[in-house]
């Protein structure tokens, strides 16, 4: 088949992919669409399919674009290829992608993303399947499966594995990192990171389990953090590990590089994003009578000043953002019900926080950290104790932004990928030796 695809600029969306085709015989973009979708990462599908009866070409034989439909004239007729649900879980499913991303007639080969899907709607997406099918859909599950027939037929098939990773961009080549997940239960907040990375590696995205019956399936770091070495076995059995996360995730990752130490004895690589080690000295009070002690201190010091600046905080931190109502993560609005469910799980947080010990491992970490942290008596310190941990020199890198939840904005994305870059060519140069 001749074809020819191009990444095409949108200011709301950013670039996404469209494919000209010499269309051979009865093919429909929705068949298209849907065998690509099995067969490639998400990012790599083109949103859009623009059928030619031939490729437009210079007198050099090379594409011309000039000669190529206007954007307009070739937006998808979606009447002319819908396909009716033929089953009721693709007739609740349609109904589900209808309602959420505000369409008319969704076809069963309609894809979730192209339709305007994005991260945050797929949280909202896996809620509804909840509520309406009563059946548990995991995030990574539906880049998987992003049209209600595939996403159908994962539902209704009792045995099919559960899948807790995602890609996150489109490489395929060279060895991976893996952006752990954290109190969220998933690392889609490395999504944008692993677009601006622009390395010949694949990135990937873990997730984990949710609570069955209300109970939750894994009860310490360390359980969370075997839960994640299995999954990334899956992808790279052997080999010098690369890990990121944010947050909890950058201590949980911690906890997954030891482990996969204890396995194999190498030297891995984590990227920590303000990731503080809680782990509390015999002598030093409880946490929350700590940070009561905290806040007497900062209040003697500072006065009002202290005490305007911590409530503005406290109120999108501990309250707005908990309960998905705070754009935190440059994501605005949602389903309130959905990001209430997932924003309860940081209050209980601290027990995996101060219950866990980090094992003393060699370890290649780099930690990215804010110039300051409201909710934490320690402050900085906290951030230093990692150096009691790891036997080789550790690496802190000062991002300029006061918020912890600032850290993954855009405008502070471009410094700590350069740096990401950076320490990995020196891990390769390393490992080679």
């Amino acid at each position: 088949m001749n074809c020819r695809v191009l990444g095409m600029d949108d200011p709301v969306e950013g670039k996404w992919l469209i494919a000209y085709i010499v269309k051979e015989g009865d093919l429909t973009r929705s068949q298209l669409s849907a065998f690509l979708s099995e067969n490639l990462p998400q990012a790599m599908v083109p949103r859009s399919f623009v059928f030619l009866d031939e490729i437009p070409l210079t007198v050099n034989g090379k594409l011309d674009r000039a000669k190529l439909p206007k954007l307009e004239l070739i937006e998808e007729d979606t009447q002319q290829n819908y396909v009716a649900p033929r089953s009721p879980i693709e007739e609740r499913l349609a109904q589900i992608f209808e309602e959420l991303l505000k369409v008319k007639r969704v076809s069963i080969y309609d894809n979730f993303f192209h339709l305007g899907g994005n991260s945050l709607l797929v949280v909202r997406l896996c809620y509804s399947v909840f509520k309406v099918l009563n059946e548990k859909l995991q995030v990574a599950s539906v880049f998987k499966y992003p049209t209600v027939a595939l996403l159908a037929k994962h539902l209704c098939d009792s045995v099919s594995e559960k899948n807790y990773l995602m890609r996150l961009n489109s490489e395929e080549d060279g060895d991976p990192i893996f952006f752990i997940p954290g109190i969220s239960r998933t690392a889609m907040v490395h999504a944008e990171m692993s677009k601006r990375l622009d390395v010949a590696r694949p990135c990937y995205g873990l997730e984990l389990p949710v609570p069955e019956n209300g109970v939750e399936p894994l009860k310490t770091m360390e359980e969370l953090a075997n839960h994640c070495v299995q999954e990334i076995k899956k992808v790279q059995p052997v080999g010098s590990y690369t890990l990121g996360g944010f947050s909890f995730a950058g201590v949980l990752a911690y906890e997954v590089a030891a482990q996969l130490h204890s396995l194999d004895g190498q030297v891995h690589r984590v990227f920590m994003f303000d990731s503080r080690n809680r782990i509390e000295e015999s002598k030093e009070p409880p946490p929350f009578s700590g940070r009561l002690e905290w806040f007497g201190e900062m209040f003697t010091s500072y006065k009002f000043n202290f005490l305007r600046f911590f409530i503005k905080s406290f109120c999108q931190h501990h309250i707005l953002w908990r309960l998905g109502l705070w754009d935190g993560y440059n994501q605005k609005g949602g389903d309130f019900a959905a990001m209430l469910d997932s924003g309860l799980a940081f209050l209980f947080s601290d027990p995996y926080h101060y219950n866990y010990k980090p094992k003393s491992v060699p370890l290649r970490l780099t930690v990215f950290t804010v110039r300051q942290f409201l909710f934490t008596r320690k402050g900085q310190s906290e951030l230093m104790r990692w150096d009691k941990f790891v036997e080789n020199q550790v690496d802190y890198v000062l991002v300029k932004t006061d918020n912890h939840l600032r850290i993954l904005d855009d405008e502070n994305l471009d410094l700590m990928c350069e740096r990401m870059r950076e320490d990995m060519e020196k891990d390769d140069l390393s490992n080679r030796r």
